[in-house]
């Protein structure tokens, strides 16, 4: 955070450490398991979810929106929705990495784009350039949301984490 606290996703939402006072408190409405959060421009959070999709949630307000596929609506998020990983860009453009793939979030009209489907998105690390690194289940890949294209830098190996 940019203000010296520490998210900390747990089986029970988010809450906030304040490494100062060594208070905790819980900063969610909801009670899912929570795998990642980010913090979007106007101090909202985006969280990925076990199970639970993806929430925008504005803990001035205490109001929270979840989102999870609907099978009528092409827009909606994939319909293997179990999430990991969230990533802001320098666009402020809102990346999801789920069990079913990479999605873009557009927050203003609720809308998700399957930009890379069927591949296990397990951790996601923006590059200097723009370009996203994407650690799954089947390897390491590289990202450029500009054009659209992937490469591949590594298969046959489960990447869990980027850094």
């Amino acid at each position: 955070m940019k203000d010296g606290k520490l998210w900390i996703c747990t089986s029970h939402g988010i809450y906030i450490a304040d490494t100062e006072t060594l208070g905790i408190e819980k900063l969610t409405v909801h009670s899912r398991w929570t795998w990642d959060v980010a913090e979007w421009r106007d101090g909202s959070l985006l969280s990925a979810n076990a199970g639970g999709g993806f929430y925008y949630e504005n803990p001035k307000t205490n109001q929270a929106i979840r989102y999870v596929h609907d099978p009528k609506n092409p827009k909606s998020i994939g319909p293997k929705y179990f999430s990991w990983r969230i990533l802001v860009d320098k666009s402020d453009r809102v990346w999801l990495g789920t069990t079913g793939g990479l999605e873009l979030v557009t927050l203003q009209d609720s809308s998700f784009t399957h930009v890379v489907p069927n591949l296990i998105v397990r951790d996601l690390l923006l590059e200097s350039d723009g370009k996203i690194l994407i650690g799954s289940g089947t390897g390491l890949f590289e990202f450029e949301p500009t054009t659209g294209s992937i490469d591949t830098i590594a298969t046959g190996v489960f990447v869990n984490k980027v850094s």
